[in-house]
């Protein structure tokens, strides 16, 4: 398949693919299924729990174990002979068991993962399994799809993807119909979507460049299908450890025999003898404490939503001594999160938890808690006015729906919403407190994005200056806008503040390794 689809004209694509603007029709789409195939991914099959099983017989250390069994039994030593066997078996249906209940979760979450596209079949909007695409359908996306194929955008609506799979950055990419010179990186083709990455906002219709192994994905796949097993640090040791058995084990055979010989044995006692030394030498116990060991690291793994396909993949974990990752959640769960507040005096509020969710809350200090802001019309504290503000001004969805949280949206608005959960902050009962009544959208060009609302007669009170304390006496109606954007965007609209001071503490997170967002508001004077 053509990789340059980004550089090419609409009428240029569509001839090429042997499609049309209204979709394919159901012959043609089975004429190119049987050409390009199904729009999936290149997979192993999936092991038998025989062939787990018999796996489990491939170490160094079993192998030595069966020869060892089978020379106790034929020298009629048959209770070591009887004992080995037992840790053997003991050994292999253990490491079966946990590597086959692996293997069969893994198989489970993949059925989970299959999605549906919508596309155009003969001018008619139908919706199909993602693997039943072909090059030259015609797709259509909206906010929250997944995309399901290399797709050429033909039209764009305000789209904006999340493409952290690719790239590893979690801030969402502006894309468009617009050609795109051929010689770009896959970071600059902002007319193509590809297979997996995210719909936050917006929408399109889009034409099938690219299914299954001939997508970007699709040659991640390929390249970590082709990249050779490296041996986990446990197996390296134990075969050491198994080399140096046998070697020892040689030498103190050989230095017996030799000495035996020597003192006129005969060649039938020594060779018992000799035979008996090596098999008692072997630590028979040592395999299955080892699959034991790691069974119950494997099970304590399962209850942190781990699933761990191979036993010895525990302890390859255990053996890392660098482990990169981020502090806002790009890495670790593909979902940026609120990690620090900031208030203007410096006081910092950490807040645990990672994704968009309400699990975490903000660890509050009896300095800053209680920061209220002097003449705020909102009666609430600087954490609780940030939280509020940044649920406002807004445009993502996040909600709990059977148990599970569903979303869509820029990944920084959808942070804040679960900032706002943490907090405890209903969105619609906030949206009934405060009157929205404009909007100023995020555009990549101003970088900020604004909300105008207006507050009436409610619990939010004025502040008596002097003491800072709710004097009781009801705000008319009066009309605020609060503004959410780059921090050096956001400092150019505040005039009354220290520029310098901000502008200090904004650098000091960003080299701690944080993205970081202003918010600020204030009241309208018309």
């Amino acid at each position: 398949m053509d990789n340059n689809w980004h550089s090419l004209s609409e009428v240029n694509i569509i001839e090429s693919l042997d499609s049309k603007r209204n979709g394919l029709s159901l012959d043609e789409v089975k004429e190119k299924q049987n050409l390009y195939g199904k729009n999936v991914l290149p997979k192993e099959k999936e092991p038998t729990l025989m062939k787990v099983f018999v796996s489990q017989f491939k170490s160094p250390m079993i192998i030595i174990l069966i020869i060892a069994g089978v020379i106790s039994s034929a020298i009629g030593d048959y209770k070591d002979g009887i004992f080995i066997a037992i840790v053997i078996m003991l050994n292999a249906i253990l490491g079966a068991y946990q590597e086959y209940s692996a293997i069969k979760s893994a198989t489970s979450i993949q059925n989970l993962l299959r999605i549906n596209a919508k596309t155009l079949r003969g001018g008619i909007k139908v919706e199909v399994d993602s693997e039943e695409l072909v090059p030259g359908d015609i797709v259509l996306l909206e906010s929250g799809d997944k995309v399901p194929a290399d797709i050429r955008i033909l039209e764009a609506y305000n789209l904006k993807l999340d493409e952290s799979f690719l790239t590893g950055e979690s801030k969402g990419v502006n894309k468009n119909a617009s050609i795109v010179k051929q010689d770009v990186l896959i970071t600059d083709r902002t007319n193509m979507c590809y297979a997996s990455s995210i719909v936050q906002f917006g929408r399109c219709v889009g034409i099938v460049v690219g299914i299954g192994i001939n997508t970007e994905i699709g040659n991640i796949a390929k390249n970590l299908k082709e990249t050779k097993e490296v041996k986990s640090p446990l197996i390296i040791r134990m075969e050491r450890f198994t080399k140096q058995i046998m070697f020892l084990v040689s030498i103190f055979a050989i230095f017996t025999s030799i000495l035996m010989i020597m003192k006129n044995y005969e060649k039938k006692e020594v060779f018992l003898l000799v035979v008996a030394m090596c098999v008692s030498a072997i630590p028979e116990s040592l395999p299955i404490a080892q699959t034991v060991v790691l069974s119950i690291a494997t099970s304590k793994m399962v209850k942190k939503n781990v699933i761990i396909k191979k036993l010895s993949s525990v302890e390859s974990l255990g053996s890392c001594t660098i482990i990169a990752s981020d502090k806002t959640g790009t890495l670790t769960v593909n979902q940026q999160t609120a990690k620090v507040i900031s208030m203007p005096d410096g006081t910092r509020f950490k807040i645990s938890g990672e994704g968009y969710n309400d699990i975490g809350n903000i660890e509050l200090n009896n300095v800053g808690a209680n920061i209220v802001r002097p003449g705020s019309p909102h009666n609430c504290t600087l954490v609780e006015h940030i939280c509020k503000m940044g649920v406002l001004n807004n445009e993502a969805f996040l909600n709990k729906e059977d148990e599970k949280f569903v979303y869509n949206g820029d990944s920084i608005d959808l942070a804040f919403l679960s900032l706002g959960l943490k907090h405890g902050i209903n969105e619609k009962e906030l949206k009934q407190e405060f009157n929205i009544f404009g909007r100023i959208p995020y555009e990549p060009e101003h970088k900020f994005s604004a909300v105008f609302y207006n507050v009436g007669v409610h619990d939010c009170t004025r502040n008596d200056p002097k003491d800072n304390v709710g004097v009781g006496v009801p705000d008319d109606p009066k009309n605020y806008v609060t503004v959410k954007g780059s921090a050096e965007t956001i400092l150019e609209f505040c005039a009354d503040y220290d520029v310098a001071g901000y502008e200090k503490e904004f650098l000091k997170l960003s080299e701690e390794g944080y993205r970081v967002i202003a918010l600020a508001s204030r009241r309208i004077y018309w």
